[in-house]
């Protein structure tokens, strides 16, 4: 039930990242008819790397709502290390007894 949103939303964002991967210097042209020592790519790469850990974060709390959804579904205690955890994140992300819109 709740997977196939879950798993459809992290693989866009890996798709996008994977993307925003590729090198900032293979964007790079000359310019001043080639008489230019470099054309600086940082600030680009620095705002695809920003873009990128975003993503990640996404990633990583949807991988987390499934596994919280996934251990009280299941009915099992966690191991006492993954009990922990578990229970931090249980204090600010409830149980979804239903499908729910995630977007803005």
């Amino acid at each position: 039930m709740y997977s196939n949103i879950y798993s459809d939303t992290s693989a866009a964002l890996l798709s996008e990242s994977k993307v925003l991967a590729k090198p900032a210097s293979a964007d790079s042209i000359s310019t001043s008819a080639s008489q230019e020592d470099h054309v600086s790519m940082g600030g680009y790469a620095s705002r695809k790397s920003r873009e990128i850990l975003e993503n990640v974060s996404y990633i990583l709390g949807i991988e987390l709502m499934c596994a919280l959804q996934a251990v009280d579904l299941i009915g099992k205690a966690p191991s006492s290390n993954l009990n922990k955890i578990y229970t931090k994140a249980r204090a600010s992300i409830s149980f979804l007894k239903e499908d729910k819109y995630f977007g803005p």
